[in-house]
């Protein structure tokens, strides 16, 4: 099953196979900041304005930044079987300093794309990290 990989900016650091980047600076990347909004509410906005694009006027003030959004948000809901099957990789961390799982926008799209639900994304980004732990 597909996972979230957390991006690193280590020296010498190599993303796996099978990995595609899904950051802000990307065409996937979530342009509600955790720092406004927090992880859960930045990233519930980002599902949101996938699966219904016009959110993005609801969400965001400027109304030509919320144009431009609607026409990334439209171009990712038609565009996700471009994601099926590879695991995503963002800075995002998985856990937070007391180990609670930190949702991220790379869930959202692995469970969109390869038509799964979020709570087996998340139960499945948290079994893969136990096991890199245990290595």
């Amino acid at each position: 099953m597909m996972k979230r990989v957390q991006r690193k900016r280590t020296k010498g650091y190599k993303m796996p196979e099978n990995t595609k980047y899904v950051g802000r600076p990307t065409k996937w990347g979530n342009p509600f900041r955790v720092e406004e909004l927090g992880a859960e509410e930045a990233v519930k906005r980002y599902k949101e304005c996938i699966l219904n694009n016009a959110m993005c006027y609801a969400y965001i003030d400027d109304e030509i930044e919320a144009s431009i959004q609607f026409d990334r948000f439209k171009w990712m809901a038609e565009n996700l079987e471009q994601l099926r099957g590879l695991d995503l990789a963002c800075f995002c961390s998985l856990f937070n300093k007391k180990a609670e799982y930190m949702p991220c926008h790379a869930d959202i799209l692995l469970s969109l794309s390869n038509n799964i639900s979020l709570k087996d994304v998340i139960n499945e980004n948290i079994r893969q990290e136990k096991l890199l732990r245990t290595k």
